[in-house]
């Protein structure tokens, strides 16, 4: 019924089993269910950023050329003037001496850059520490930036890191993400909760 109720609305539901082989079996499962509606989630989710991102670089940038764009998360679009702010770095690009050293990055200092390849395409990756970490999970407040593959000014990637250092405060505390959330990004985040909630209130079930 809250299907059709959407769809009456023009709005598009997809089902998170519908390339699952054992449909009946899983459709049961409520831990399942919830395993791939966040899958399916996570992919419509990304393939909207990618084209908000797409229209920031094809219509904004053109026209602003002195703009810059974060995305929370990975850079998945070849811009110039973009970058990508990875809050929980899962996989650590420098090892032996070099971990030593970004484990124990002071506060509002970073590593020097270096380039990867990816499935993005060539990219330019540092990272920097937003707090401090004494005493903690040497982890904490490391985030990992992301950057256009042709970037290689020295003062223009020192110029990004203390930007996003500046735009750590006012401190999100209410969010535990906080040591590696910019403040704007956790208001965004706050505007859009609050959307989906008035536009989800009242839904019958």
């Amino acid at each position: 019924r809250l299907v059709e109720i959407l769809e009456s609305h023009g709005q598009e539901v997809f089902d998170p089993l519908e390339e699952c082989e054992n449909y009946q079996q899983l459709a049961g499962i409520y831990d399942q269910v919830l395993y791939y509606a966040n899958e399916k989630a996570g992919k419509q989710r990304g393939q909207a950023e990618l084209l908000v991102a797409n229209l920031w670089e094809t219509q904004h940038a053109r026209n602003h050329p002195e703009g810059w764009l974060v995305i929370d998360g990975r850079l998945p679009i070849d811009a110039n003037n973009a970058i990508g702010l990875v809050k929980n770095p899962e996989g650590q690009h420098l090892v032996g001496s070099e971990a030593v050293t970004l484990l124990g990055l002071p506060a509002g200092h970073r590593t020097s850059a270096y380039r990867v390849s990816s499935r993005y395409g060539a990219r330019v990756h540092w990272y920097q520490r937003m707090w401090p970490s004494d005493g903690m999970d040497a982890r904490r407040a490391l985030i990992r930036i992301e950057a256009n593959g042709d970037m290689s000014d020295p003062d223009e990637i020192d110029a990004i890191a203390s930007w996003l250092m500046a735009e750590r405060v006012p401190r999100p505390t209410s969010d535990s993400r906080w040591p590696t959330l910019l403040y704007p990004v956790h208001i965004l985040e706050r505007i859009l909760k609050r959307r989906i909630n008035q536009i989800t209130t009242g839904w019958p079930v």
